[in-house]
């Protein structure tokens, strides 16, 4: 089974017609994390050092989400407009994960565009690394 032992780099976007824009960047030690609610609001960069705990913890989630089996392509082209995403991972030296979706995610049925259990509890692994409950919704204050 492919795992992950160590992150060197790790990107993460999510944004969509009309809705709230996120991106996510860790490079040792460092987060930073960026949130455009809408289309009038500037956005605000945030930044914080993350733990070795907090880093292992994360890579575990990632681990138990069997991110590196993932596919690096969904696409649900029935959808005109909605929601587009992208993750970029670099781990164990130089070995890369690149995973995008447009309205499709990992385990999703057929033609569905509803996010699945397996992208929501990625979603929460990244909030709870940021220590950002709030993250990824619209009470997140930009």
């Amino acid at each position: 089974m492919n795992t992950i032992s160590e992150i060197v780099k790790f990107e993460f976007c999510i944004a969509g017609f009309g809705l709230p824009g996120f991106k996510v960047s860790y490079k040792k030690p460092t987060v930073t994390y960026f949130a455009k609610i809408n289309i009038f609001s500037s956005g605000l960069k945030h930044c914080k050092n993350v733990t070795k705990d907090a880093i292992d913890n994360f890579i575990s989630k990632l681990n138990d989400l069997k991110v590196l089996n993932w596919e690096s392509e969904y696409d649900n082209l029935d959808v005109i407009d909605g929601e587009q995403w992208a993750l970029e991972i670099t781990y164990d030296g130089n070995k890369k994960k690149n995973i995008c979706g447009n309205n499709e995610y990992p385990e999703s049925r057929p033609g569905s565009a509803s996010r699945t259990p397996e992208f929501n509890e990625l979603l929460k692994a990244i909030k709870s690394l940021l220590k950002e409950a709030a993250f990824f919704s619209e009470k997140f204050t930009d």
